[in-house]
């Protein structure tokens, strides 16, 4: 079902993996999950940023090990044709990762994976026909082994 009123525009953009990037500028709110042993809530704002990319920057309150603090996370997306590339904030651009779109019943998918040293990242993204998005991040190996889950949502 495709939603009435200011969302129309953002559920209908999901259908085309080529029009998720420029569904993404703006601002979120985020809810991440740790494990059950930990959570983040706060904002996500993707802005533009140089040569037609997406600055992304998260922030908010993080509540790990009974203990509460502020957090902050910068990355810079850079469209595909199918999807979008995520790199690290740096300078120069280090890649994260490349993620490449399907439609299947109504939600766009995709994966990745980056190796961290020793540790894997496996990467799961997925836009939903309501107008949100996930992304999982599983990480095994020898010095890292958690599932962090985040929902962001208009």
């Amino acid at each position: 079902m495709i939603a009435d009123g200011p969302q129309a525009a953002v559920v209908s953009a999901w259908r085309s993996p080529g029009d998720v990037f420029a569904c993404l500028r703006g601002e979120w709110k985020l809810l991440r999950r740790l494990d059950g042993r930990g959570w983040m809530q706060g904002t996500a704002t993707f802005s533009d940023g140089a040569d037609g990319n997406l600055a992304y920057h998260e922030r908010g309150r993080v509540r790990l090990d009974a203990q509460e603090f502020k957090a902050e996370r910068k990355y810079v997306f850079a469209a595909r044709a199918a999807g979008f590339a995520v790199y690290f904030a740096e300078t120069p651009l280090r890649l994260f990762h490349e993620v490449k779109l399907t439609l299947a019943n109504g939600t766009l998918t995709g994966q990745a994976s980056h190796l961290c040293a020793a540790d894997l990242y496996r990467s799961r993204y997925a836009f939903l026909p309501d107008g949100r998005f996930t992304i999982e991040h599983e990480v095994s190996g020898p010095k890292k082994s958690y599932l962090l889950s985040t929902m962001f949502a208009r």
